[in-house]
């Protein structure tokens, strides 16, 4: 599933730093840049995001004043170049506060934060599998956005390789494995991790990036009733 949220900053490149952050995770999209409170404030009462990056110490509007204006309580991640303002900050509905500039390692365990919050990890489940294959092998499930099947073999799709990796096992075996990690089985050829779904169109399943992967027919209801909010 993708996150959805909103950048409000006065500084441009502020606003491509953290575009750039949020399209190296793999499952945050920005859907609008405001570079006023007084923007950010129009924009919320258009859309739910399911967080902001707010700047505090803005012209005319500060962060905090947009937040006592608004009608909105959005999950607020700070960024501001002051640390004085961190106890005030607090004392809205903060997920974290970070400090330009902003570093990309610091910026991942803000987010994960609301990750973690909206899409709670199952229980016991470990964060790497070992696939028991000849040669040692693991695998982060939350790291894969899709697998696809090649006989024998499948190719793993993640957000933190540039081309996939080819591995020597079924795709039956790693349904098995990462079913309880959320996979959803969308095709023969195809299983998919729901926390990179976007929506379902007709016999597509839009993943993060504008990927698609299709949608096999005898699938097709059971996708469907798991993303009918999509």
């Amino acid at each position: 599933m993708i996150l959805s949220t909103i950048i409000i900053d006065d500084e441009p490149d502020a606003h491509k730093l953290l575009e750039l952050y949020c399209k190296k995770t793999g499952y945050i999209k920005v859907i609008q840049n405001c570079f006023s409170a007084k923007d950010g404030l129009d924009i919320l009462t258009q859309h739910n995001p399911d967080f902001i990056f707010l700047d505090i110490n803005m012209p005319e509007i500060s962060g905090i004043e947009m937040l006592n204006i608004s009608n909105e309580n959005p999950k607020v991640i700070f960024t501001t170049a002051h640390n004085n303002f961190a106890l005030e900050g607090y004392e809205y509905n903060t997920v974290d506060y970070l400090l330009k500039p902003i570093r990309f390692d610091r910026f991942l365990k803000a987010v994960e934060k609301i990750k973690n919050q909206k899409y709670p990890s199952k229980v016991n489940l470990p964060q790497a599998v070992n696939l028991n294959l000849p040669k040692k092998t693991i695998v982060y499930p939350n790291e894969i956005i899709y697998i696809e099947a090649l006989g024998n073999y499948v190719k793993v799709y993640s957000v933190k390789e540039n081309k996939p990796i080819l591995l020597h096992i079924t795709m039956i075996s790693m349904e098995n494995l990462l079913v309880p990690y959320g996979f959803i089985r969308c095709h023969k050829k195809f299983l998919i991790n729901r926390l990179f779904v976007d929506s379902i169109k007709e016999n597509l399943c839009r993943l993060y990036n504008e990927i698609n992967i299709p949608v096999g027919i005898s699938y097709q209801q059971k996708v469907k009733s798991i993303f009918k909010e999509l």
